[in-house]
């Protein structure tokens, strides 16, 4: 084998070794390491425990009934947790809903809550109707979604559920008026 073959081949090696790191790096920095956050709503119960500061979180009526608390003894509320399934911290601006027509309902329970961090492959969750106000079935429980510090929706769903709400306003064909005569 001559120094020329020798050379080339070295550098074929070379240039798929850099390739495929390169590949993995970028995949590893887009996917793997970014916060991906997942959000999820569920009824529950706030109910005062004595000796404690904060209440507990009874979710079902199974447990409550279990516990043997009666009405007059918790609260109910809607909480929202927040799932960090990815490798990297997430600082969370915003908790919303999505509603019909494109638009968002923001909650002012939420507000002094906000912001926080979820730490990477941990969780957080906020409730709606700790003080009050708040009754089973008033808000759906589909369609939260949360907006980190830069900006991003998350679950991907919602932002990329979005982004084609957006294209498609946009993207309406234009006809001529005798068109749209001839169409009616």
């Amino acid at each position: 084998m001559s120094k020329t073959d020798f050379a080339f081949w070295l550098g074929l090696y070379a240039g798929v070794v850099a390739s495929a790191t390169g590949l993995w790096t970028l995949f590893r920095e887009l996917w793997l390491e970014r916060a991906r956050l997942v959000v999820t709503a569920e009824e529950a119960w706030l109910v005062p425990v004595k000796g404690q500061a904060r209440p507990l979180v009874v979710k079902g009526e199974e447990m409550l009934k279990t516990m043997a608390i009666q009405d007059h003894q918790r609260t109910p509320i809607l909480t929202v947790k927040i799932l960090n399934r990815g490798r990297r911290d997430a600082r969370i601006e915003t908790i919303s809903q999505f509603i019909e027509g494109g638009k968002s309902h923001a909650f002012g329970d939420l507000l002094p809550q906000l912001p926080f961090i979820v730490p990477a492959e941990q969780s957080a969750v906020v409730a709606i109707g700790k003080d009050g106000g708040y009754a089973h079935g008033d808000i759906a429980l589909d369609r939260f979604y949360a907006v980190d510090g830069a900006d991003r929706i998350h679950p991907l769903s919602e932002r990329y559920r979005r982004r084609l709400r957006r294209l498609l306003r946009r993207s309406k064909p234009l006809t001529s008026g005798k068109a749209r005569e001839l169409e009616v």
